[in-house]
């Protein structure tokens, strides 16, 4: 256990006691439980959101990268329930997050090996000797490891991830944040090895001179990595996709069309604003931005977004008959013009 709240630390020993589990030892900080794991076999950690030297994230992406593919239970018990803490942990790697107070039903359910976890130790020893191929050179046979992961990576498996996203996300809008955890936990066991195996080929089919097939799976990485709201990735990913098609899509405004068709506007809103962060001069995303806006009825902003969206590129057909609706004037006689009145009402008719 790593904790360094001394009250926390009594309380949570006495409930693991009741719930069946041994505790070997007391850690209280970043450094020590990285030490303590170069040298110790464990099977589950339970980690408090009081511990000193690092955000409890940052901890738990530490504890996976150097446990890579190990069996286990990273159970994070938190004082906190802020949204972003809970999706940074949970993205992280944490198997199970426990709001404080809590039941001894509640740590139960947290505090045994997932089944799942072998399935997942096999395909990390697949992904990380598919890794150690391609770093000797080794193309052909780094392609074979990465596509004997992605193999398995079917149509249902995707949309079975997307719906956990999803449910995960309306879990997050209604503030059950225990629901949301488990849906997203069942989202990222799907989709991390499949983006890392991604990303793999990609870099393989690179060292033998395959762009077409290169770029096709960098966009594939691009656009999981955006569905799991991963901007950073989704940038790096992007810079490479870049280098070889200036035109390529943009992931962010992918998944934006996607989830404004599931009528997700709040959602699709927050992708289009991301993908204007990789690419702000598309007029064609202001234009979707400016869509889910007005299906949520954000009509002002939806205003302002049209305006950007002919700023760049006045002949925009469909950005043209947008602004007339909200107006009632054409762009090219009055560019600030006011936002009609009743334009509420006429798009609910």
């Amino acid at each position: 256990m790593v904790t360094s709240n001394e009250t926390n630390y009594e309380l949570d020993r006495e409930n693991l006691r009741k719930v069946g589990m041994v505790l070997n030892c007391r850690l209280t900080s970043s450094s020590a439980v990285l030490d303590y794991i170069r040298h110790n076999s464990i099977k589950t950690i339970v980690l408090d959101s009081a511990v000193s030297g690092c955000h409890i994230h940052e901890l738990v992406f530490q504890i996976r990268k150097y446990l890579r593919g190990t069996p286990m239970n990273l159970i994070v018990i938190s004082d906190t329930s802020d949204e972003g803490f809970v999706i940074d942990t949970i993205t992280a790697g944490c198997t199970g997050f426990i709001i404080r107070p809590y039941t001894l039903e509640t740590l139960t359910r947290h505090a045994r090996v997932k089944q799942e976890a072998d399935a997942i130790c096999i395909n990390e020893e697949v992904l990380a000797e598919g890794q150690s191929q391609l770093h000797a050179g080794n193309y052909a046979a780094a392609i074979e490891g990465f596509e004997e992961i992605v193999a398995g990576n079917t149509n249902d498996e995707h949309d079975e991830a997307r719906k956990y996203f999803d449910l995960g996300n309306q879990f997050l809008m209604e503030r059950k944040f225990g629901k949301a955890i488990v849906a997203f936990n069942k989202a990222l066991r799907m989709n991390h090895l499949f983006i890392k195996a991604y990303e793999g080929l990609a870099e393989s089919y690179k060292g033998k001179g395959d762009l077409k097939n290169c770029q096709l799976y960098l966009q594939k990485a691009a656009d999981e990595y955006a569905r799991m709201d991963n901007f950073a990735d989704v940038k790096r990913i992007f810079a490479k996709i870049t280098k070889y098609d200036i035109h390529a899509p943009n992931a962010y405004n992918t998944l934006g069309i996607e989830l404004r068709h599931k009528k997700m506007y709040v959602e699709a809103i927050h992708a289009y604003i991301n993908a204007l962060k990789l690419t702000p001069k598309d007029e064609n995303i202001y234009y979707n931005l400016a869509k889910a806006q007005m299906f949520s009825k954000r009509f002002s902003d939806a205003l302002s977004s049209i305006r950007e969206c002919l700023f760049l590129n006045e002949n925009h057909s469909e950005a043209l008959e947008l602004y007339k609706f909200f107006t009632k004037v054409e762009w090219l006689d009055d560019k600030n013009a006011r936002l009609e009145k009743n334009v509420e009402s006429l798009h609910q008719a």
